[in-house]
């Protein structure tokens, strides 16, 4: 979506607080101005996941051929500490009778544009953005 090299699939809406609106897409990036404008994944359109069409974020898509290379399951563990013994190497439970995976959603997962605008205000006063967009915008727990 944001390979900017080479043109983008979407028109983007600046809506302020550094937050950008896909029209086509729905997906809200942060402008981190402190890192030459790269723009990060903040929030997914909820309708999106409830479709579970293409845009309903990137990490419904990992890849499984790579799981041995990368140890995907480790950072989970490493985001969640309660996962661990309780899935594979893929991040499906060990303990549950029917498949079930982890999901990973490392950014908010809003229902109107508001929703993301609320976040941006977060944003602008939280001393680690990225952390926070990675809750979904979510206070941390210790």
């Amino acid at each position: 979506v944001l390979n900017e090299e080479d043109g983008l699939p979407d028109v983007f809406d600046d809506f302020g607080g550094g937050i950008l609106f896909g029209r086509r897409s729905g997906f809200a990036f942060w402008v981190d101005t402190e890192h030459d404008n790269r723009k990060v994944l903040a929030g997914v359109r909820r309708l999106n996941v409830q479709r579970n069409d293409y845009y309903d974020g990137p990490f419904d898509q990992l890849a499984d051929n790579y799981v041995d290379e990368v140890q995907l399951s480790t950072y989970m563990i490493r985001a969640f500490p309660s996962l661990e013994g309780r899935i594979d190497k893929y991040g499906y439970y060990t303990d549950r009778e029917t498949p079930l995976r982890v999901a990973i959603s490392a950014y908010l997962i809003y229902t109107a544009q508001s929703d993301m605008l609320e976040l941006a205000e977060q944003i602008s006063i939280d001393d680690e953005p990225m952390a926070l967009i990675s809750r979904g915008g979510r206070e941390a727990t210790d």
